[in-house]
């Protein structure tokens, strides 16, 4: 009887050849009962793909100075990573739900529209032979023939599910009617009868039992493409190992969410490494035919038989965290040690670590290769630093306002903030995870006397001041976007930070820090920008204070709704002025004590 998981299926641990033949006979079995249909030729391209890179859209590595960095950004993935076969474009998650704004107007708001998109980032990335994933969030609104819009606009090859451990019909049928050959990748794990509908999924938070073992999926569907990801490890050799083992997929995720997780020197030249095995040898592992968990004579030692009947290429994994020595038993060639071995040599493989051994092949180009991407990879990158708060704009004139204002007097003040961490985290809390849990920000801090604009910039106010100012933003798109039909005093919105502070500085004033904002207490049911800018060099984002005049929603995933306490804030992550004005926030302005303002 099989061992197995809801996961994998264990194999057994140092097993004779015999009891190998046996297990692997009832493997077969199993395999048979199942009998999933064949995939069809459209989606035949995922055979090629064991690379796929999670690209949060809004790190600065794809979009910034106003372009998108696509062909850069792909040369730069090339030289850390090796290859990289698919990209998925994540747009919308976690800017979800500060207004009511859905997941395809985040694509439709990128800095330049659909149009743009397409041109500058998928029809770049396919010149560059890298396939488009586009995002889809079911607990979200929008409907599924919006989603096959922005396939058909954006000419995506497949759909990343979130949260979705199926793929319904209804869905495959909006998206198929507008375009063929688009693969659906869960990001849950599946039941077996989905995966006929499902080409790509993502092996995530699974449950490999003790001992040997293979995923379940990869075994019952051998076309079927697991991606393996654990997106908080700090060290991800567990999963390099494991996915190149099996012959699976990997995702590489660095920005999760706004919360920056670098890959180690180690573990970016071992994603390479592997990657150009299967720059070789991926046939193999697709269509060869797969002997699981074959007998190495040693505890701890797994390996994994694909071969064609011409050529074979055997994976090792090592569980245990000494090296272990394994006896060849024919001549072949062994990448990590790099050398030529004969039978009885020992080949051996590090802790944790993997090996290939391949035999009817000549392998020299393929080393020449595996030693190129393996030295580029090996290299120190510039660390990334933790969040820094950027330096307010300089008043430059005394202040010109006629707003009422309301004084506060200066000293010490201690402002702490509570609020829940999330997936994108926070300034001084970088990490995600557990999102759930609440965190807490304390600083002691010492205030100038100032004044704070008793209510919100109102429409009326600000037209006044790009008719006084001249101002014209940079990108004008959704400017001032509900001014014209707003009632009389109604709070301005859909302005930028840099709107928001083109209009503080002419009036002689600025935004109001977290503890100036905190200190004086006049929440609204609207967010309020606050001079309180962050960056990682990756991920600029600024600190909302306020709320939100939206109904809370059953979702877990969407920014806090509703008028939030005034000790807490929220991380509002920006791109470009256009994306990131909203509907939801707005801002107010504070008059420094004299003794800080020009004479």
């Amino acid at each position: 009887m099989i061992q197995s998981t809801a996961d994998a299926f264990i194999g057994l641990e140092n097993p004779t050849h015999e009891e190998w033949s046996r297990w692997h006979e009832e493997m077969l079995a199993e395999r048979a009962r199942t009998n999933l249909p064949a995939y069809d030729d459209s989606t035949a391209w995922s055979d090629a793909t064991f690379r796929q890179y999670f690209l949060f859209m809004y790190d600065a590595s794809f979009f910034a100075d106003g372009r998108y960095r696509t062909a850069e950004l792909v040369a730069e993935l090339r030289a850390r990573f090796g290859r990289i076969d698919e990209i998925v474009l994540w747009h919308a998650y976690p800017r979800l739900g500060f207004d009511a704004r859905t997941q395809f107007d985040f694509y439709r708001q990128m800095p330049g529209g659909l149009a743009r998109l397409r041109a500058e980032v998928s029809d770049v990335l396919h010149a560059h032979g890298v396939r488009v994933v586009v995002d889809y969030n079911p607990w979200d609104a929008g409907s599924l023939d919006e989603l096959a819009e922005i396939v058909l606009a954006l000419d995506a090859d497949a759909v990343m599910l979130d949260t979705m451990t199926d793929v319904p019909s209804r869905l495959v049928g909006a998206v198929s009617a507008k375009k063929r050959g688009v693969v659906f990748m869960p990001e849950l794990s599946m039941k077996i009868e989905e995966l006929a509908l499902a080409r790509q999924s993502w092996a995530q938070f699974q449950d490999m039992g003790e001992g040997p073992s293979i995923r379940r999926h990869r075994w019952l569907a051998p076309r079927h493409r697991p991606f393996v990801i654990a997106r908080w490890d700090l060290s991800r050799k567990r999963d390099v190992v494991s996915s190149f083992f099996e012959g699976s997929g990997l995702v590489i995720w660095e920005n999760v969410f706004g919360s920056y997780n670098a890959y180690s020197r180690q573990d970016r030249k071992l994603i390479a490494e592997t990657g150009a095995v299967f720059d070789r040898y991926g046939d193999l592992f697709v269509r060869g035919t797969f002997l699981p968990l074959v007998p190495t004579g040693i505890v701890g030692l797994d390996a994994n038989r694909f071969e064609d009947g011409t050529r074979s290429i055997t994976t090792f994994r090592n569980r245990t965290d000494r090296a272990l020595g394994f006896t060849a038993r024919e001549a072949c060639f062994a990448f990590w040690e790099r050398r030529e071995i004969s039978p009885g040599d020992v080949v051996t493989i590090a802790p944790y670590g993997t090996e290939a051994l391949v035999t009817g092949d000549a392998v020299g180009a393929a080393l020449e290769h595996f030693d190129r991407v393996s030295r580029t990879a090996d290299v120190d990158l510039p660390p990334v630093d933790p969040p820094r708060i950027q330096p307010p704009p300089r008043i430059t004139h005394a202040s010109t306002t006629r707003a009422a204002m309301i004084e506060i007097p200066g000293g010490p003040f201690h402002m702490r903030i509570t609020h829940p961490r999330r997936e994108c985290g926070c300034w001084d809390h970088p990490w995600g995870s557990p999102h759930t849990e609440t965190i807490a920000h304390d600083a002691d801090v010492m205030l100038q006397a100032y004044a704070i604009r008793a209510g919100l910039v109102t429409n009326e106010e600000f037209l006044a001041f790009v008719r006084a100012s001249g101002y014209r933003p940079s990108d004008p798109a959704r400017f001032l976007e509900a001014a014209r039909d707003a009632p009389p005093g109604a709070p301005v919105t859909h302005v930028s930070l840099a709107d928001a502070r083109a209009f503080a500085s002419f009036e002689g004033h600025r935004l109001p820090t977290e503890a100036e904002w905190q200190r004086a207490g006049l929440a609204t049911p609207l967010w309020e920008l606050t001079e309180s800018e962050w960056t990682d060099g990756h991920t600029r984002f600024v600190m909302l204070r306020g709320g939100s005049p939206l109904p809370k929603t059953p979702s877990e995933w969407h920014a806090p709704r509703g008028l939030q306490p005034i000790e807490s804030h929220a991380k509002y992550i920006l791109l470009a002025d256009a994306l990131d004005r909203s509907a939801a926030i707005s801002f107010r302005t504070v008059r420094v004590n004299a003794a800080d303002r020009p004479s």
